[in-house]
């Protein structure tokens, strides 16, 4: 058992197994806590009794629920498709509310490299971008406070919130406590920021993690920079938990797995066996801090 709150957020390999079954493995392997993908918690796809089981099923294996990973864009040049994620959003902070789960993960966007998606600048001015950005903050916000659900903002390269300047503009005009961070090192990298200065400076105001290495320069997803195994990348991983214990952190840790060359190469697309060499990963890591 690792000594910290190390989670597993679930991908694709997972998808088409019951609960039960995915917290059994990840509970088995020593994960103690579980990041649901929408996959598993969809509202629009999903009943009421299958959302609520996402919380008991790990309560009952001593497991703790993180959030789940909605991750819309609300920056795009359809004014019906961007009202939809809106809602959708809406939608997914009551569901989590009523199953007990506390926070949910959430982007900007836009997220250029995906078909349809405009490329910020280029497609939309950045100004007019941060006014979609702040509406659909606006609308979605008052939802969560109301219902007790965290609404967990991570940055990532291209959007709007890219990195912690453009972040901090964003937690600073709504100043809610249910407006966090969701630290994602591997975005952090993309940005060429002083990752652990960055962990720092926002203190309390980080209310969940990711662990994700990265090597590369920002552009597109496995041209210019990929998402390989916890420390192959470039994240130096004993400066990140250092800075984590500096500012009192004690939620979750969450293995992002992105490794999807190796995943489909040689793991041949067996989500146990990444998600164990994950766990082995970062405890060697963990060990390296000492």
């Amino acid at each position: 058992m690792l000594s910290r709150k190390l989670g597993f957020k679930t991908f694709e390999g997972f998808h088409g197994m019951e609960a039960e079954r995915v917290c059994d493995i990840l509970s088995t392997i020593g994960y103690a806590s579980i990041e649901w993908d929408m996959s598993f918690f969809d509202p629009r796809k999903t009943t009421r009794d299958q959302r609520k089981r996402l919380r008991e099923v790990p309560d009952s294996l001593g497991m703790d629920v993180s959030d789940v990973c909605v991750q819309h864009d609300y920056v795009t040049l359809s004014e019906d498709e961007r009202r939809d994620r809106i809602e959708h959003t809406i939608e997914c902070i009551r569901a989590a509310a009523e199953a007990g789960i506390p926070a949910i993960n959430v982007y900007t966007g836009p997220r250029f490299w995906i078909p349809g998606n405009p490329r910020l600048h280029y497609d939309i001015p950045e100004g007019k971008a941060w006014d979609l950005v702040f509406d659909a903050y606006s609308r979605m916000l008052p939802v969560a406070e109301k219902h007790g659900v965290t609404l967990l903002v991570e940055c990532c390269f291209g959007m709007v919130c890219r990195n912690y300047y453009t972040m901090k503009y964003l937690i600073d005009h709504f100043n809610s406590d249910y407006l966090r961070i969701n630290a994602d090192p591997s975005h952090d990298y993309l940005a060429r920021s002083d990752i652990p200065w960055v962990i720092r400076q926002w203190g309390k105001k980080i209310g969940h993690a990711h662990l994700k290495d990265a090597v590369g320069v920002p552009g597109f997803p496995g041209d210019t920079f990929t998402y390989p195994l916890p420390g192959d990348g470039r994240i130096d991983w004993k400066t990140f938990f250092s800075a984590f214990d500096d500012i009192g952190y004690t939620g979750a840790f969450t293995v992002e797995f992105e490794a999807m060359s190796y995943y489909e190469s040689i793991l041949k697309e067996d989500p146990v066996k990444a998600a164990q060499i994950s766990y082995e990963r970062i405890g060697r890591l963990l060990e390296s801090e000492t």
